[in-house]
């Protein structure tokens, strides 16, 4: 019942009662010769009596409870069914923290311990914090930011996340099962011809397989977990960098690195990334820049402006005619930085011969960031989720008095949603005990009311 019609209907018996007290009054007083005036005065003084009957044994009571979060092996957070409000039988939630670290054990924390899907981490309390920290300052730059501010604790191996490790081994393991059945069931791998076909088959049926897993988590490069093994060694070198780089600098060394030159315009914000990796001896810009690496991003027709005033100069057809002519150029430099300054053109330097190949150190860069987007996007959607769920209860209880209120549960999911979660998409679970995402690591799925409307 609502609200407002609860007290209309407390009001109607008040005044009920009142007059029929009024009438046995005035009929007793009546019959010993009094007026009905005393009948009146005595039905007043009785008034506050009759209130008092009514809210004691005619009006429901609010029944409270303190609220209680038990989490399973799993770390899935239920609310126990008994646990409800009187407005609704919706359930209350504790408020959940961010900020907060649970011990568990020896160097064995929960991060956000009361989110839908806390995170098991385990490390040095100092940098479970300071990575925990830096998700949570980070957390209105998006995902990519966040990422980026938090990888150097997980490339110098600090830190290690209990669900993370378990979701990759479960997901390698039925991806290599469907790809073992896949190539013992295709004609076309078995009747290859050569290891090349092979490989060209592997691939097709790799992506394909990718996107029949059980569980796909909502992140841009899932395959780096399943194609690129961890590779502790290398992982050394790249947390080595860490002790001198930012991470986008890092970034910026590794995506520029097979590039011939950079030019970085002068507000960019990379721009400053790029001047500490030449500080640190990791790039090198302007006339430190060999004349061929320059010429490579300059068109044909912008160098035959630039020597226009010599006399005899060929027409430029290639761009190595124009790179040998502007070699024996003394004012080569000079030329060029009326069209580009030189303060804006960088190249990055050699990696050391101690260094491992590039695409291993490649490799394991893409895997360490989507190994902490995932375990980023996972404990902001925990978060999100936690947030949204306390918020349509606090909406319902404001809206009680109106016409509209909350019957039940609908869970919502993107077009490409896995089949772990698609199973909940067609079910409305009810008030007392709704499920609540993430179901797995990087879930994007959302828990939406179901409202009712009444006149």
């Amino acid at each position: 019942m609502k609200k407002g019609a609860r007290i209309h209907m407390d009001r109607t018996i008040f005044f009920s009662i009142w007059l029929l007290l009024i009438i046995v009054v005035g009929i007793q007083w009546g019959k010993k010769g009094h007026s009905w005036v005393y009948s009146l005065v005595i039905s007043l003084l009785l008034t506050p009596l009759v209130g008092l009957l009514i809210g004691v044994f005619l009006t429901p009571k609010k029944k409270r409870t303190n609220p209680k979060i038990t989490t399973d092996k799993n770390k899935e957070i239920n609310v126990e069914k008994s646990k409800t409000t009187s407005i609704n039988k919706i359930p209350i939630v504790t408020q959940q923290n961010p900020d907060e670290l649970k011990m568990i054990g020896e160097d064995t924390y929960i991060i956000n311990p009361n989110s839908t899907f806390p995170l098991t981490l385990e490390g040095e309390k100092e940098f479970i914090y300071e990575f925990q920290k830096s998700i949570v300052e980070s957390a209105g730059w998006g995902i990519s930011y966040q990422t980026r501010m938090s990888l150097s604790y997980w490339l110098k191996g600090l830190i290690k996340c209990y669900e993370l490790e378990e979701f990759i081994n479960s997901m390698k393991l039925e991806f290599n099962t469907k790809l073992s059945e896949k190539k013992n069931n295709s004609a076309e791998w078995l009747n290859a011809k050569d290891e090349l076909e092979r490989k060209d088959i592997e691939n097709y049926l790799r992506t394909e397989i990718t996107n029949q897993l059980s569980v796909t988590p909502y992140i841009n490069n899932f395959e780096h977990l399943l194609f690129i093994d961890n590779d502790n060694e290398t992982r050394k070198y790249l947390s080595n960098l860490f002790l001198s780089l930012d991470s986008k600098c890092i970034y910026l060394l590794l995506k520029s690195y097979s590039s011939k030159s950079i030019i970085v315009k002068g507000d960019s914000k990379e721009r400053k990334y790029w001047e500490e990796l030449v500080a640190q001896d990791w790039a090198i810009k302007g006339k430190d820049i060999s004349i061929e690496f320059i010429i490579n991003h300059l068109k044909l027709r912008e160098l035959q402006e630039l020597v226009r005033d010599i006399d005899n100069v060929p027409t430029f057809r290639k761009r190595v005619e124009a790179s040998e002519y502007f070699k024996n150029l003394t004012d080569a430099y000079e030329r060029i930085s009326s069209i580009i300054p030189l303060s804006s053109i960088f190249k990055i330097k050699e990696f050391p011969s101690s260094f491992p190949p590039i695409i291993n150190i490649e490799n394991q860069w893409k895997r360490a960031r989507a190994e902490v987007e995932l375990v980023v996007m996972t404990f902001n959607n925990s978060i999100s989720e936690y947030a949204n769920f306390n918020d349509s209860i606090n909406e319902d209880k404001e809206l009680h008095s109106s016409y509209t209120k909350i019957v039940g549960w609908k869970i919502y999911a993107l077009d490409n949603c896995c089949p772990h979660c698609n199973k909940y998409l067609d079910k409305t679970f009810p008030i007392e005990n709704p499920p609540l995402p993430p179901f797995h690591m990087g879930c994007r799925c959302s828990l939406t009311p179901i409202y009712k409307y009444e006149k």
